[in-house]
Formats: C-alpha cells, structure tokens, sequence
C-alpha cells in the first residue's frame, strides 16, 4: 500500500494568517488544546502536586509542540513565538486561560501566539543565548534580544553600541517608567511589555 505525502506538503504551504478549517469554520483540536481554559487552571491550582506536575508536563509538552507546527506552517518566519522557555509559555497560556475560562486552550493559545508573532517572529535562525532572570535560567533567540534592544533603544533607554543582551540600567528605567518591578533583568512581564508596546 502506497500513502501519498501531497497533501501532508501542501498543509505546509499554508500561510499562518490561513485558518484550515471546514465550510462553518470548524476544525478538530487534539491533546490538551481540546480542554476548557477553566479546566487547565483547575488542575494547575490543585492541591493535588502528582495532578499539578503532570498538568505542568502535559500542557507544557502540547504547547512546545503546538509552537512547532506553527513554526513549521508559518510562511517567512523559522520562529513565531518569542519565548523560549516553557515555564514562562506555560505562564502566558494560564494567565491568559484564566481570563477567558471558557475558550479552548488551543484558541487561546493560537491568540497568543499570533499577538506575538505580529510583534516579535523571527524570519531567521539566530543563536539561542541562556540568561540568569530572577535566579532562573531564561532561553531567548538573539534575534528577540536585538529586538528587545531596538525597542529599548526606541522608547529612549539606548543600549552600549555592540551590546546583544540588555543592559540592566535600560531595562531597570524601562520598567520603572512603565509600573514594572525594577529588576533590571528581562523577566516575563517585561519582555512582554516592550514586545507588544
């Protein structure tokens, strides 16, 4: 038996502004993105600590892999999700789910993604550099901290020419000037601020 990979070729063709969907707009979701947002914030907020780190992973895993296939159908961008790491894309979907309980998970998180990549995709593979935030190591592409400094640089708070990561006095005026705890690290509600400002 023979399988045809045409169609499986043409679905990456498919720009991201594209929804794939049947004549009423209805497509199938899969995995976690087919839970109520209500229901990832009830197993992320539950007592339970096995049910807790195993909503952690599940959701943590589907989202990676749902960032992927996006990343793998968006025409002109190798990255469409500026965060990189995952506790951080995990924060994001929850604070978002929380705000809108009834939506599906994937609804919300193809909001999220498609909100940042508008502001911040990459069209280009650029190193990923590690950074100390708040005592925890954080992953961004050099391309998203070139981005972060020429933001920096346009809301008035220039960087040291040469510099790829943010210095701390720009990013601890930045967040003074705009009611974020003064840091001066690039933690998530930072990042968040300058990208989508």
């Amino acid at each position: 038996m023979r399988f045809s990979f045409i169609p499986l070729a043409l679905g990456c063709l498919i720009p991201f502004a594209a929804h794939a969907a049947d004549t009423e707009g209805k497509y199938a979701v899969r995995g976690a993105g087919a839970q109520s947002c209500e229901n990832l914030a009830s197993v992320i907020d539950s007592d339970d600590a096995e049910q807790k780190r195993d909503a952690i992973l599940v959701y943590s895993s589907w989202m990676s892999g749902y960032v992927s296939s996006l990343n793998r159908v968006t025409t002109s961008a190798y990255e469409v999700m500026p965060i990189l790491t995952e506790s951080d894309v995990l924060a994001v979907l929850l604070t978002q789910c929380r705000r809108q309980p009834e939506m599906l998970v994937e609804t919300v998180a193809f909001n999220i993604v498609e909100e940042l990549a508008k502001a911040a995709a990459l069209t280009a593979e650029t190193p990923v550099a590690e950074l100390d935030v708040d005592g925890k190591t954080r992953r961004f592409r050099e391309g998203t901290l070139v981005l972060v400094n020429a933001k920096l640089a346009a809301a008035g708070f220039e960087q040291d020419e040469g510099t790829t990561v943010p210095q701390e006095s720009a990013l601890r005026a930045y967040q003074e000037k705009n009611d974020l705890p003064e840091s001066g690290v690039l933690d998530l509600a930072t990042l968040l601020r300058l990208l989508l400002s």
